[in-house]
């Protein structure tokens, strides 16, 4: 019963992550940019959606490592060592999770706390200023939505290699 009940979280964990990246990114983000009017405005409300968004994902980051490495280890008996020696179908398809899952997480500490903070750093004293939005800012920003759909590209990997994953 254990089993499947951090199954249903791990699933639950990677909706909540993977489908609230989606919808930022296709819905509000475009939506946000078109209707809010001027620009300034729409950047400070993506970035306050973004923050409020951070713990949400950071959490359910949280939860499917911590269910990962239980599903790893105590149901399906493989500990880190076969991770890394290890052969046959299941573990080869666990290695590939593995190494998207790390760099999912990097992309997504690299997009929230280095160039997040840096462009509202940046973002904030040009609008102080009062003048244009520098070109400086304007390439951090195209940089994190670069980040920010590489991941998503990354998370759908990693969901379609947890489906391969299952035995024939």
């Amino acid at each position: 019963m254990l089993y499947q009940i951090m199954v249903v979280i791990h699933i639950l964990a990677s909706v909540i992550l993977v489908g609230g990246g989606f919808l930022l990114g296709t819905v509000a983000v475009p939506t946000i940019r078109k209707e809010v009017t001027p620009p300034p405005a729409g950047f400070k409300l993506i970035g306050q959606i973004g923050r409020r968004f951070r713990p949400i994902s950071w959490t359910m980051i949280g939860i499917l490592v911590v269910t990962g490495l239980y599903l790893m280890m105590d149901h399906w008996s493989v500990s880190f060592s076969d991770l890394l020696t290890g052969d046959g179908h299941f573990v080869r398809y666990l290695q590939a999770k593995v190494g998207f899952v790390g760099l999912a997480i990097a992309l997504a500490a690299t997009h929230d706390f280095i160039l997040g903070p840096r462009v509202a750093e940046r973002m904030q004293k040009a609008l102080a200023a009062g003048g244009p939005i520098p070109q400086e800012v304007i390439g951090l920003r195209m940089r994190m939505l670069m980040l920010a759909r590489l991941n998503g590209v990354v998370g759908i990997i990693i969901i379609v290699i947890a489906g391969l994953m299952i035995r024939p």
